[in-house]
C-alpha cells in the first residue's frame, strides 16, 4: 500500500495546516489481479488517522494478511481530475 500527500510539495512537515487548510492524503493499494485500484483519502487529523487504519484493516481482512506493509511517499499525488478531488472530500 501506497500513502502519498496531495498540495505542495513546500507544505511544512510540523505544522498540519496550509494557510488555515488541512493537509489532505492519499493512501492506495493494487488489486491481487491489477485491475483495480482501493484508494482512501484522508486529512491530517485525529478522524484521518482513523480512516487509515480502517482502510489497512480492510485491506487485510479483503486479502487475508496478517499484516499490511504501509509505505509512505514523499512526493505529492496531484489527480488529474479536481472534480474527483471535491467529490472525495465531501
Amino acid at each position: 500500500m501506497n500513502a502519498g500527500r496531495q498540495g505542495s510539495e513546500t507544505d511544512d512537515r510540523h505544522d498540519p495546516t496550509r494557510g488555515g487548510i488541512p493537509r489532505e492524503y492519499f493512501a492506495s493499494s493494487k488489486s491481487l489481479a491489477g485491475k483495480a485500484t482501493y484508494l482512501a483519502y484522508f486529512h491530517d487529523d485525529i478522524f484521518g488517522a482513523v480512516a487509515l487504519l480502517n482502510f489497512v484493516e480492510m485491506l487485510r481482512r479483503q486479502f487475508a494478511a496478517q499484516s499490511v506493509e504501509v509505505k509512505l511517499l514523499d512526493s505529492c499525488i496531484r489527480p488529474k481530475n479536481p472534480a474527483l478531488v471535491e467529490l472525495l472530500s465531501q
